[in-house]
């Protein structure tokens, strides 16, 4: 027994049993600084509990132990002895009933020798050093299992089996309950209590018992509450080590940081200052304010990170959050997996939901669909299927294997590919070749129905382009007009005369680019058409045309019509001519034959239908 001490945990606790019913408080053994009542009335034993250790480390199995009562610390006046045998030492610690008989206990100083041998052996006691003095503890209440250990500061309140114990030196412990002779309670720090079950433990343990004080448990078995102010409230196996930390119950679990909170569960562990678990299995909440709402296997490890629940979800990043499902990883600060199936938000502030989705760039959002990436800073997949915006501020709705990698860009739809900053790509259902702008903010489309432009809300107005078309259609249904004017062709005609036709490029495009056309002042001028006299709409421009067109049409027919009358009159004159020509001239033509004379006047004649041609026109 070389090295073995005995540390007393009791000083004194005498378990009187009333024999007649209560009947206010029963006697004590003499010398205590209460009246004796008749020995009738009371029995003599009272339980000793102690801490045995044997070659440095906790004892355990069976020893035999001498107990012998002096008088003094260190005197030699023996009063008695009791040598209980074959006792059970767990872990250290011990509990006998010893019973010097009452005629002992006379109010004077009453001192234990120690001395322990192992339960096999029956050689001499190893006398412990120094001897335990028995100092008062008058009896609360005449209750089986209920006793009190007064003391100069805050009596201790012992209840439930004989074996359950307060440390040496403790001060205001309660155990309500519970225990039993191999699984005892116990408080081993200041104010600590247990309220039951079995095998629980407020305080650290340790030979101090001015350490975490204020601990508690409520109930349940192997629970100890290990900090100050710790609380465990129930369930098995559960462990609070933090400073004003608490298990409210289940198994197996730990708070170990201060405020750290675990509401129940399994296997559960809040390691963070203020960090909470609140239920669920294998679940971590290891930095400070971190929290894990349950689920399974969850780990919120990132400063005041959140995993709302699910299974193998981690928020690793500095108020991270995953919200729930599976296999989630919310690496970057302030980055968001709302839930879904192995997504993963690693840029600060990025936010991911759906399956197998990554948002690494900052601020980049994967709304959900499958397989989508935003690597570009404050780039947003909205979701779809393998879908990329890779450039900063890039944008794909959904769709399918579309990519918006210039910065701004925007592609949609099925295998639109905006590699350009500022590209807007649409792509429609053909499987066919990839949509792609490969110029700095271009537009780029694929609509093999067809393209329709609508201007008003109830779609009766707008331009398009058919399927397979490549001009655009304008609307132009009589039933969709009012306010119908007749035009005059020659009047539009000669104002169109008038308007000036240049030759110019848009200050927009290279000087190289050149277009033909009026000004809008002067076409506005001429006719007074469209929104203002800065534009010149598509549908003016050819509705003047035609019109012009139609007084040109008009005016070469009346041209027609008076050549034709010319030339029958040139007809005429034509056949006097060939009539005249077969006789001669009468004498007072001088000889000329008549026909020659003829010629000439008809050569006039046709003179003047050519000037005339040459004029107005003419067919």
């Amino acid at each position: 027994m070389k090295g073995s001490h005995v540390v007393s945990r009791l000083a004194l606790a005498c378990a009187v049993v009333l024999v007649s019913g209560l009947g206010g408080l029963a006697g004590l053994p003499a010398g205590l600084a209460q009246a004796p009542q008749p020995e009738d009335e009371v029995g003599t034993a009272f339980t000793y509990q102690g801490r045995l250790t044997d070659g440095g480390g906790p004892a355990d199995g069976t020893y035999d132990f001498q107990f012998e009562l002096y008088d003094a610390f260190d005197g030699d006046n023996l009063l008695g002895t009791v040598t209980p045998g074959d006792v059970p030492v767990s872990g250290g610690l011990f509990t006998v009933k010893l019973d010097f008989g009452s005629n002992l206990f006379s109010g004077d100083e009453r001192w234990l020798q120690i001395g322990v041998r192992p339960g096999a052996s029956s050689g001499a006691y190893t006398p412990l050093t120094p001897r335990q003095e028995l100092t008062p503890a008058p009896y609360a209440l005449a209750l089986p299992g209920l006793w009190t250990q007064q003391n100069d500061f805050s009596p201790n309140l012992i209840g439930g089996h004989s074996g359950n114990w307060v440390a040496a030196g403790v001060t205001g412990a309660t155990i309500g309950g519970g225990g039993d002779i191999d699984w005892p309670n116990r408080v081993t720090d200041h104010f600590g209590t247990v309220g039951g079950g079995q095998n629980n433990q407020a305080g650290d343990g340790d030979a101090d018992p001015a350490g975490p004080r204020d601990a508690t448990v409520g109930g349940g078995m192997n629970n100890t509450a290990g900090g100050w102010r710790a609380t465990v409230g129930g369930g098995g196996n559960n462990v609070v080590s933090g400073q004003d930390a608490t298990i409210a119950g289940g198994n197996n679990n730990a708070a170990s940081d201060w405020g750290a909170v675990v509401g129940g569960g399994g296997g559960n562990v809040a390691g963070g200052s203020a960090a909470t678990v609140a239920g669920g299995h294998s679940n971590s909440a290891s930095s400070g304010s971190s929290t894990v709402g349950g689920g399974k296997n969850n780990t919120a490890s990132g400063e005041s990170a959140t995993v709302g629940g699910g299974f193998g979800n981690t928020a690793s990043g500095d108020t991270a959050t995953v919200g729930g499902g599976d296999s989630n990883a919310a690496g970057g600060w302030r980055a968001t997996v709302a839930g879904g199936w192995q997504n993963i938000a690693s840029g600060t502030g990025a936010t991911v939901g759906g399956w197998q989705n990554t948002a690494s760039g900052g601020r980049a959002t994967v709304g959900g669909g499958w397989g989508n990436m935003a690597s570009g800073d404050t780039a947003t997949v909205g979701g779809g299927n393998e879908n990329t915006a890779s450039g900063s501020n890039a944008t794909v709705p959904g769709g399918y294997d579309n990519i918006a990698q210039g910065a701004y860009s925007f592609a949609a739809g099925r295998t639109a590919k905006a590699y350009n900053d500022g590209c807007f790509v649409w792509g429609d259902s053909t499987d066919a070749a990839d949509v792609s702008c490969s110029n700095n903010d271009r537009w780029v489309a694929r609509a093999s129905g067809g393209v329709y432009f609508y201007t008003n809300s109830i779609l009766s107005s707008g331009v398009y382009v058919p399927a397979g078309g490549n001009a655009w259609s304008s609307v132009s249904d009589r039933n969709l007009k009012e306010n119908v004017a007749s035009v005059d062709g020659q009047e539009v005609l000669a104002r169109l005369a008038q308007v000036p036709i240049t030759s110019w490029s848009y200050k927009s495009q290279d000087a190289a680019t050149r277009h033909m056309g009026p000004m809008a002042q002067d076409f506005y001028a001429a006719f007074g058409v469209g929104e203002d006299d800065t534009l010149i709409s598509t549908v003016d421009a050819d509705g003047v045309a035609l019109a012009a067109i139609q007084g040109l049409y008009a005016e070469n027919q009346a041209l027609k019509a008076e050549n034709a009358d010319q030339e029958q009159q040139l007809d005429e004159l034509t056949a006097r001519v060939a009539v005249l020509e077969k006789g001669r001239a009468p004498a007072h033509t001088g000889g000329l034959p008549l026909g020659w004379l003829a010629l000439g006047g008809v050569t006039v004649a046709a003179g003047l239908v050519v000037q005339r041609r040459r004029d107005g026109g003419g067919r």
